[in-house]
């Protein structure tokens, strides 16, 4: 199921007030007992080109790092998914 979005003008007044607490103070958990849920609320702010092509430059390098490491350690990546499906 993918993400539904809806324009936050056309939200009822209540719910924009409440939007407004997270959009101001950060997320909010809001707990439902009756169903043994918690649901988390977080502001998500699109990213400039720049920020994104930052920090895939940066996830690169940490996964370049990592797998340099796996290799003078002997270990291989198909060596690590293996040990990760034997663990679950």
């Amino acid at each position: 199921m993918g993400t539904a979005r809806v324009a936050f003008r056309e939200l009822a007044p209540p719910v924009q007030s409440f939007l407004d607490l997270v959009r101001n103070g950060g997320p909010i958990a809001v707990d439902d007992s009756t169903a043994g849920v918690t649901f988390q609320v977080t502001l998500v702010r699109d990213s400039s080109p720049e920020a994104k092509q930052a920090a895939l430059q940066v996830l690169t390098q940490l996964r370049a790092d990592a797998r340099r490491s796996l290799n003078e350690q002997g270990i291989s990546e198909a060596d690590v998914d293996r040990l990760l499906v034997e663990d679950d």
